[in-house]
């Protein structure tokens, strides 16, 4: 269902006027029902790097890999114990690396990214970035943040 930031607003702001907040309860009800949320599929790397030639490749030489394919919700401890190893394994086998980016989903970023806080060992930057709109819109803005990240990451 989509979910509504401002109706939230509006029935604390109003919170004095139970009628007015049931009225508006009904109508957030309403709008939920009657514009659902479109599919969302999860996005390959490979395919947000590829929408982002030439600009990337003249930035930085790339490699990419997909460790995982799951929604950031069914992350667990085990993948980001996964991926600190493979940030590590890629820092002390690749010593000319210049950073890592990493796409994540929004729902666990700040966890996973106290995580490698922790677990990394290599001083040098190691980039999360997730995307507010899916992949599966046409306005996503996953690829301009990954390349943002690939920005900071160099």
């Amino acid at each position: 269902m989509k979910s509504l930031i401002a109706p939230i607003w509006l029935a604390s702001f109003f919170e004095n006027d139970n009628a007015l907040r049931t009225r508006l309860k009904a109508a957030i009800a309403r709008l939920s029902l009657s514009h659902p949320e479109p599919k969302v599929r999860l996005a390959a790397v490979s395919g947000m790097l590829e929408r982002l030639q030439p600009e990337l490749g003249e930035m930085a030489t790339i490699r990419s890999e997909q460790l995982a394919n799951v929604p950031s919700g069914d992350l667990s401890p085990a993948h980001w114990l996964t991926l600190a190893k493979r940030i590590n394994a890629i820092f002390r086998d690749a010593p000319e690396t210049a950073g890592v980016a990493v796409a994540h989903g929004t729902a666990t970023l700040e966890e996973t990214a106290y995580f490698l806080d922790l677990t990394v060992s290599s001083s040098k930057p190691v980039v999360l970035v997730g995307a507010q709109r899916a992949a599966s819109f046409f306005d996503s803005d996953g690829p301009r943040k990954l390349l943002n990240a690939v920005r900071v990451a160099v």
